[in-house]
């Protein structure tokens, strides 16, 4: 085979697998996978979404918050406390519990109602 047969020959080979690849259930799966991807992606982003005004709010009352609770308490004692909470970025995304009126934990109500009577 001379050169120029060679390179024509591989041209319809590869053309050939070309178009056998556009028609293939292989390619219309990973299409179909690469689609609800994207989509899972764009879903996610959308829910985890928040503004950094958010995150430094949530940062700043959830830390004071620690140290409040911690008070009198060493470095390592609000460390595993802000660990708990998972870390700094989960106190950026965590929005800081509201105290409730009284004497009322928050864990005792329940949408406003005291579940602990």
């Amino acid at each position: 085979m001379k050169f120029a047969s060679i390179g024509s020959w591989m041209d319809r080979k590869i053309e050939g697998a070309q178009k056998s690849w556009r028609g293939s259930e292989a390619k219309k799966t990973i299409n179909r996978v690469m689609e609800k991807s994207r989509q899972t992606t764009q879903n996610v982003t959308d829910r985890v979404s928040i503004s950094v005004a958010e995150t430094r709010e949530n940062f700043s009352t959830n830390l004071d918050r620690i140290s409040k609770e911690n008070k009198g308490k060493g470095f390592f004692k609000k460390a595993v406390e802000v660990g708990k909470q998972g870390g700094f970025i989960g106190l950026m995304l965590e929005k800081a519990e509201e105290t409730k009126p009284g004497n009322t934990k928050p864990a005792d109500a329940h949408q406003g109602w005291n579940i602990a009577k």
